[in-house]
């Protein structure tokens, strides 16, 4: 399994419509919205130059992302100014959460 880690800081250099080529659905909150789509961003990167996955088209079955015509399984999660995204020829799973000081 491979794991990769991004900033979402870096999407501010990221111009928006490229960005909005990447929305897979409607957000309110402008960070959920920009960690979102440079998931998906990512994920085309990577498919692309590291794997070298020509056709990328991405579907959704029981709301996860798959690949449309490829056996490559992924994953991706964010949390406060990370997004995560891993990848194996099994089925994966990346979980990421941001530490949260609580008083119980």
């Amino acid at each position: 399994m491979d794991i990769f880690l991004i900033n979402i800081d870096s999407a501010e250099k990221v111009p928006k419509v490229l960005l909005d080529e990447y929305q897979k659905k409607e957000m309110s909150d402008e960070n959920k919205w920009r960690s979102h789509c440079l998931a998906y961003l990512m994920l085309d990167g990577i498919l692309d130059e590291v794997y070298h996955i020509e056709d990328r088209e991405i579907v959704f079955e029981n709301n996860k992302p798959l690949l449309k015509n490829n056996d490559m399984h992924f994953s991706i999660s964010h949390s406060g100014e990370y997004v995560a995204l891993a990848f194996s020829e099994y089925n994966c799973g990346v979980d990421i959460e941001q530490m949260k000081l609580r008083e119980f």
